[in-house]
This record gives structure tokens, C-alpha cells and sequence, in this order.
């Protein structure tokens, strides 16, 4: 679908990106991970077309994303973004005729995700008088509402309780078996293990990983342990010793990847 070659991106000084090639197939749900500063951002904005690279090219290959690209993406921004004195239908009319939906098709779609949102008691509501987490249904239906051939979720669970995590996840793994595509950026990796089939690891502007998520498992698991540490069981200054131990997760080997190559920079810097 996407092939992305030798993609770097500066800003100044500050080298964003440096050197990615990334292919992204079609129906398969791609977790995009890594510390933040890794470059996630920035690929995203790249392959959405809101920045250029400074060096590389972006090859999209699929007729629907070189003949219409935005009537054919959808986008989850991590910094969320609707009319907060808007009522909800109005938001979502608003988005769908963007996207050259019209009509009894708009209606249609926008009470079939009202209702598998639990939306229905709230559209008339003003997006202000909603909670977070339902202001995020709101925005993640004008991302859906037009059946995108490529889906981007940038960080899809912030408010959301953990009901609605697995109904987002349900959702997600739906949605890639009608042939999409879905590229996932997240901390929380255990969603990763659960609904993406391939990931891509980037650190620092680096890519560390892209490739099947049963592949990774294959040749990391056996050579990873995990250490588990009980609340309270640990001081500040032992937890300090762990190298990146907000990546600590349930399955090591989305982890060893990232600490052996995090190991060899940082001995490189010294």
C-alpha cells in the first residue's frame, strides 16, 4: 500500500527522522511504538502529507490514496480537536460532508456509530457538555465515518475507561477484516499484542523493528525474561535503575528489542 525510503526529517539541528524505510500492506493493523521523542509524530504527519521529508520518498501504490488521498484516510489526532460549542450530530454532519458524504448515506452511518458508541442519548448535546472520553467517540466516529482505506489512530484510548478500551479494540479488529489498514500509535503495548498484527519500533528517529508481531515473539521470546515488581515493594532510587521502565509490559519481547539496542547507544554515547 505505503512504502516510505530513506525518510529523514529535520528541524534545525534536531534530526527527527533519520534514514526510515517502512512498507505498510494492506489489511493489517500496524502498532507504531516508542518513547516519546522516538519520531512517531512526525512519520504520521509525513504520511498524511502534512509535512514533507526533508530527504526520502513516500510511494503510495494503492489507486484510492493516488487518486483521492484524503477522501480515503481517516486520522485520530493525539491533540484532539472539535467545536466545543457544536452539538454532536452538527459535528459529525459537518465532518461527513467534508469527506463528500451526503444524505440518507451521512444519516445512516452517523446513527450506526452513534448507537455502537452508546452516543444516541447525547447527540443533540454540545461536544462541551460531554466527558472526555465521549468527546473521543465523537472524534473517533469522524475518523470512521467515511469508511477510510487507510486508518490512523494516534494514542485511541486516552480517556477511555476499560469498557470502552476493549470496545475500541473490537472496533479496530473489525474494521482491518474489511480490507483497511490501521496504523496504531500507543504507549500501552499490551493493546499492541492484542489487535496489530505487524509493528514498527522507532527510538530517536531510528527504526528499530518493522515487521510481523508473531515474528518478533518467535525470535525474542525464549531469550527475555520479565520482571514483575509488586506496588510499594520497590524504593524510588531501585525503580530509577531500570532502564526505560515505562516500557515494561506483560510480554518481554516487545521490550528486549528496544532495551538491547537502547543498551548499545547508550554505551555508544559514553
Amino acid at each position: 500500500m505505503i512504502e516510505l525510503k530513506n525518510i529523514s526529517k529535520s528541524y534545525g539541528q534536531t534530526k527527527a527522522l533519520k534514514g526510515i524505510d517502512v512498507k505498510i500492506n494492506s489489511s493489517k493493523i500496524y502498532g507504531l511504538l516508542g518513547p516519546n521523542g522516538s519520531g512517531k509524530s512526525t512519520l504520521i504527519k509525513i504520511i498524511l502529507k502534512i509535512i514533507e521529508p526533508t530527504k526520502g520518498t513516500v510511494n503510495y501504490f494503492d489507486d484510492n490514496l493516488k487518486n483521492g488521498f484524503y477522501n480515503s484516510v481517516g486520522y485520530l489526532p493525539e491533540e484532539r480537536g472539535l467545536f466545543l460549542n457544536s452539538k454532536v450530530k452538527d459535528v459529525l454532519n459537518y465532518f461527513g460532508k467534508l469527506k463528500n458524504l451526503r444524505g440518507k448515506n451521512l444519516d445512516k452511518k452517523i446513527n450506526y456509530w452513534l448507537e455502537r458508541l452508546a452516543l444516541n442519548d447525547s447527540s443533540h448535546f454540545q461536544i462541551g457538555q460531554l466527558s472526555k472520553g465521549n468527546q473521543q467517540k465523537v472524534q473517533l466516529i469522524t475518523a470512521l465515518l467515511h469508511e477510510p482505506k487507510l486508518l490512523i489512530l494516534d494514542e485511541p484510548y486516552t480517556g477511555f475507561d476499560p469498557l470502552n478500551q476493549q470496545l475500541l479494540n473490537e472496533i479496530i479488529l473489525e474494521y482491518s477484516s474489511n480490507d483497511k489498514t490501521i496504523i496504531l500509535s500507543t504507549h500501552l503495548m499490551n493493546f499492541v499484542e492484542n489487535v496489530c498484527t505487524d509493528v514498527i519500533f522507532l527510538n530517536k528517529g531510528n527504526l528499530l523493528y518493522n515487521g510481523s508481531l508473531k515474528d518478533l515473539f518467535a525470535k525474542h521470546s525464549e531469550e527475555t525474561f520479565l520482571l514483575e515488581i509488586e506496588k510499594n515493594k520497590a524504593t524510588e532510587e531501585e525503580l530509577q535503575t531500570l532502564p526505560y521502565k515505562n516500557l515494561i509490559t506483560k510480554h518481554p519481547a516487545l521490550n528486549e528489542i528496544f532495551f538491547e539496542e537502547l543498551k548499545n547507544q547508550n554505551s555508544d554515547e559514553r
